[in-house]
């Protein structure tokens, strides 16, 4: 049995829904996106410090993302995404899902948050193929 420690870090910002509710309008439908991340991954299943230093050997691995997020005019929506990782050790896909929430401040920026608990990562390919994440994030 292969486990792996996936550390996501979320930075949003805290608005009122209720004073942003009218530019949900402004926003909606689907849209594709793309981006880029890294990931360390500790091998031996052995955790981190509290000061989140490893307590043992640890992978550093890069991967691609793309997927699509949509935006509903009430302040939720949906990302569905499909990912590639390349480490030493090789590669993987994966596939992944979860809900959102999001705001319009006042300085038009939009903040996106996970809805803790749906977060779900498949990996497709690869030497742990077959393993389901499932994170509180």
């Amino acid at each position: 049995m292969h486990r792996f420690f996936i550390l996501v870090v979320v930075a949003t910002t805290t608005a009122s829904t209720a004073a942003f509710a009218d530019d949900h309008v402004r926003l909606r439908g689907t849209y594709a996106f793309t981006g880029m991340s890294f990931c360390i991954r500790d091998s031996a299943s052995l955790g981190f410090n509290p000061n989140f230093t490893p307590k043992g050997p640890v992978k550093l691995f890069s991967y691609t993302v793309e997927g699509v997020m949509v935006f509903h005019a009430d302040g939720t929506g949906t990302v569905n995404a499909g990912d590639f990782s390349v480490d030493t050790g090789g590669g993987e896909t994966g596939v992944s899902s979860y809900q959102i929430t999001y705001t319009i401040g006042p300085d038009d920026k939009l903040s996106v948050k996970a809805v803790p608990g749906t977060y779900s990562h498949t990996i497709l390919t690869g030497p742990i193929a077959g393993l389901t994440q499932v994170a509180e994030v």
